[in-house]
């Protein structure tokens, strides 16, 4: 009887010591951030999904109504010694992709990046989803380790422009490790 409770401890303990140890997101190669910050217009970015997968930088954002005067931006900061972003990126709804730029800041419209296939596979459709998803190849930005990001919707409306940035204005959500 005490070999079957000791047996039976034991599976228990590494049971536990399992689900613990798969319980930390940040870890992850998969996040996803929540903008507490309400926008007063009709269109609100709420919330952000980034995967850092092995071939592909994947980002969701759900953004709400858009129209094809709208523009979604990506900032991706890939080196954790520099704070500023390194990359950028633009969706366009109902658009071609487009070219993702070497940037030095935020304010940076950058250079775009020369490689055949260094495109932001920007995909925001009006009449689909709210959401924007831009897919980045992780070769063209040098195959980073953890990255995080900022995203920045800006929404039209006849004469009137409203930007909407996740987390805040030049801020970046949390790293993301790569998967």
């Amino acid at each position: 009887m005490h070999r079957l409770l000791t047996r039976t401890g034991a599976i228990v303990a590494a049971a536990a010591a399992s689900l613990a140890l798969t319980s930390f997101p940040a870890n992850a190669a998969t996040r996803t951030f929540h903008d507490a910050k309400s926008s007063d217009w009709w269109s609100d970015l709420t919330r952000v999904k980034v995967n850092n997968g092995t071939t592909y930088l994947t980002v969701t954002a759900d953004v709400g109504s858009m129209t094809t005067e709208d523009r979604f931006y990506l900032w991706v900061d890939t080196d954790v010694n520099n704070a500023g972003p390194e990359y950028k990126g633009t969706a366009i709804p109902n658009s071609e992709w487009q070219k993702l730029r070497r940037v030095g800041s935020f304010s940076d419209s950058g250079k775009a990046l020369s490689g055949e296939n260094c495109w932001v596979m920007g995909t925001a459709d009006v009449n689909s989803e709210p959401t924007v998803t831009f897919k980045v190849k992780r070769s063209c930005m040098k195959q980073p380790g953890k990255i995080r990001v900022a995203v920045k919707a800006r929404y039209q409306l006849a004469d009137a422009i409203k930007s909407d940035w996740g987390p805040g204005k030049n801020e970046f959500f949390g790293w993301v490790a790569k998967g």
